[in-house]
């Protein structure tokens, strides 16, 4: 017996009534694609192939990700938040339709909340957008949950970047300061 992924126990068998049998673990990597060969050698040479494929193991996690990990605290710039559902290894999930619930300890999702549920995707993938907040410095922290389950990410929220341009607005007049008032 040969596999291109896994291991097989035995790797030499006899037959037993003309059947021959191996038993086949998966690593801990999903993976498609996995090709068995068994040979047969008596005084002929018999070869058979079979492919396979490895499938994740049940729900056990969430990774949660953000897109950019920095956002000016302006009040309207946004990341991209994901939260993946992933097995006890890290294989991702394609699973549609879950709820997943999505809070953050500041800035807002949509429509200023926030906590939010979302459904996976096709690919097991919550996505939502997340607005950061206004003069609100620090970090904030995004956690997923499903169940008893969850993952989280941080976003650093920094000072906005200022062009030192004074803008006036339609019928303002600028002033200068004495001297004397700027000490």
């Amino acid at each position: 017996f040969f596999t291109t992924s896994g291991s097989l126990m035995p790797i030499y068998a006899n037959t037993t009534n003309g059947v021959v049998q191996s038993t086949l673990t998966s690593s801990i990597t999903a993976s498609d694609n996995i090709i068995v060969t068994v040979a047969y050698k008596n005084n002929t040479n018999i070869n058979g192939t079979t492919t396979l494929k490895f499938i994740p193991g049940p729900f056990a996690r969430l990774e949660v990700k953000a897109s950019p990990s920095e956002l000016p605290a302006d009040g309207v710039s946004k990341a991209t938040i994901i939260a993946q559902m992933q097995d006890q290894y890290g294989n991702n999930i394609a699973s549609a339709g879950n709820n997943i619930t999505l809070t953050t300890t500041a800035g807002s999702f949509a429509n200023g909340l926030t906590t939010i549920t979302a459904l996976t995707n096709v690919n097991g993938q919550a996505v939502v957008e997340l607005t950061a907040p206004l003069a609100t410095y620090g970090t904030t922290t995004i956690t997923a949950s499903k169940g008893a389950i969850s993952g989280s990410t941080q976003i650093s929220l920094v000072s906005p970047a200022f062009d030192n341009k004074i803008k006036l607005k339609s019928g303002w007049n600028l002033i200068s300061v004495p001297k004397i008032l700027q000490n």
